[in-house]
């Protein structure tokens, strides 16, 4: 992100920062792929808080989560979406950026738990790219033309087990 940016998408709330990312990764992925970007942040955010008390792998807020440097491309200032993903930020009120109402309904939903989470994961991808570090996880899901996954040493920490015990039982049934 261009650092002359970095106050639009600061300014938001949570649920319009939040509600930017889901339209911005998966607007065309329908409810469900929608839901599970949104779920992913706040695994994010929860990993954050619970599993890495300094928040340095993701952050410990959705923006934190959100504008970390590398993480979601339309963040980043090379992407095609970028421009308009700053002009929306800039300017709210004036968006033109249809489906936006219905992210912004899910990022609600999400954040004040009347949606749940359709997803475990820390990790996704498009199904059109491969990139390292998918071959270091476990696929728990893939919704659309997105690829979800749980971290193998999250597994590997008998904690988690019941977290992911069903994700792991499928897997190698």
């Amino acid at each position: 992100m261009k650092p002359e940016d970095r106050k639009h998408f600061a300014d938001l709330s949570e649920v319009r920062l939040m509600a930017l990312c889901i339209w911005a990764e998966a607007r065309g992925e329908g409810m469900e792929g929608c839901i599970a970007v949104g779920s992913v942040v706040l695994n994010r955010v929860d990993f954050g808080k619970m599993d890495d008390p300094w928040g340095r792998r993701y952050g410990r807020s959705v923006h934190t989560v959100i504008m970390a440097p590398y993480q979601f491309s339309w963040l980043n200032s090379n992407d095609p979406q970028y421009k308009r993903c700053v002009e929306i930020a800039r300017d709210w009120g004036e968006r033109d950026a249809p489906g936006m109402d219905l992210c912004m309904d899910i990022a609600e939903g999400l954040l004040d738990g009347t949606i749940k989470r359709n997803v475990s994961s820390l990790h996704y991808h498009a199904l059109y790219v491969k990139p390292k570090w998918a071959d270091k996880m476990v696929v728990e899901r893939t919704i659309g033309n997105h690829v979800f996954y749980l971290d193998v040493s999250m597994i590997s920490d008998e904690s988690n087990w019941p977290k992911y015990a069903d994700v792991v039982l499928k897997r190698y049934k």
